[in-house]
C-alpha cells in the first residue's frame, strides 16, 4: 500500500462537536510530522446549530494546515447521499486506505499509523479494521451485542459467522480501498448505508466471504473511541426519524422540519 489516507467525514453544523473530534484525531493519530499524506473529504449537511456550513469548512481548513480539505455543502440534508459523496470522492484520490470518520467521536489514546499499516500489510485479506468502542478483555472484545474471536497479536478478528453483519459500521474505521470501490457501485443514496454494506448484499457477498474484518485495540484496555454525539442530540431536541436502525434524517422535536444526520445505526 502507498502512504496516502483519505479521511471521509459526514458532518453537520455542530461546530463544538466537530472541534472536539478534529482536535482529538489530529493530535492523537493524523500527525503533521509523520511520513503519511492525508486528505480530508467532508460533507456538511444543513442541520444542527444555527451556523453557516462554511464555518464548518473553514474550521476544517484551519485546524490542520498539512491536511488538504475537499468539501461539499448541499442545500438539502441526507445522510445516505452525504455518505456516498464522501466515499466516491475518496476514490478520486490515490489513497489505498480510507478512514471513515463521523464528526462526533473522540479518540481516547495515541495511535501510530505505522502500526495500522503493518497490520494491513501483514493481513492482505483484511478489509476493515474498526476502532473499538468497548473495553477489551484478555482474549476477546465486545462488538455491538456480540464478541469477537480471540486476539491474534494484532487485532480482534470478527467471527466468520458475524462478519456479514458486523464487518462494517459507521464507527471510525480503517477501510481498504477495494471495499470502498465495491460499495460505491451499489450504494442506494436513498437508504441508510450501514444497512446496505452487509454480507447479504449480493454485490458484496463474495467480498465478505473472502476477507477478514476486525476490531482494533489491545487486550485489557479501555475503549479507543467515545461517542459524543448522542448527548448533543438529547440536549438539542433531535431524534432519528422513524426506525433508528434505518433512518436517513434527523427530526428536530422543536420544529416541524427534518434535518439530515451524520450518525450511523449505533453498532
Amino acid at each position: 500500500m502507498n502512504n496516502k489516507i483519505a479521511i471521509t467525514m459526514t458532518a453537520t453544523r455542530r461546530l463544538s462537536i466537530l472541534r472536539q473530534t478534529l482536535e482529538s484525531f489530529y493530535s492523537k493519530l493524523f500527525y503533521q510530522n509523520d511520513s503519511y499524506h492525508y486528505d480530508l473529504i467532508v460533507n456538511i449537511d444543513p442541520a444542527g446549530d444555527d451556523v453557516p456550513s462554511m464555518d464548518i469548512v473553514n474550521h476544517c481548513i484551519c485546524t490542520a494546515s498539512h491536511i488538504p480539505v475537499t468539501f461539499n455543502c448541499p442545500t438539502t440534508p441526507s445522510f445516505p447521499e452525504a455518505f456516498r459523496w464522501v466515499w466516491k470522492t475518496a476514490l478520486s484520490t490515490e489513497a489505498d486506505l480510507v478512514f471513515n470518520l463521523e464528526d462526533d467521536w473522540i479518540l481516547n489514546r495515541f495511535l501510530f499509523m505505522s502500526d495500522i499499516y503493518a497490520i494491513f500489510d501483514k493481513y492482505p485479506e483484511l478489509a476493515i479494521l474498526r476502532l473499538s468502542s468497548f473495553p477489551s478483555g484478555l482474549i476477546t472484545t465486545k462488538i455491538w451485542n456480540k464478541w469477537t474471536d480471540a486476539y491474534n497479536g494484532s487485532f480482534f478478528p470478527i467471527k466468520d459467522c458475524d462478519r456479514g453483519l458486523l464487518g462494517f459500521a459507521g464507527h471510525p474505521s480503517f477501510i481498504r480501498r477495494s471495499f470502498v470501490e465495491l460499495a460505491v457501485e451499489c450504494l442506494d443514496p436513498k437508504r441508510n448505508p450501514e444497512k446496505q454494506l452487509k454480507g447479504r448484499n449480493k454485490h458484496l457477498k463474495d467480498y465478505f466471504n473472502t476477507h477478514m474484518f476486525g476490531v482494533y485495540n489491545q487486550p485489557l484496555n479501555m475503549p479507543l473511541i467515545r461517542d459524543i454525539g448522542r448527548k448533543w442530540m438529547i440536549n438539542n431536541g433531535f431524534r432519528k426519524v422513524g426506525s433508528k436502525a434505518h433512518f436517513v434524517n434527523w427530526e428536530n422535536m422543536n420544529s416541524s422540519s427534518s434535518s439530515g444526520s451524520n450518525s450511523g445505526s449505533g453498532r
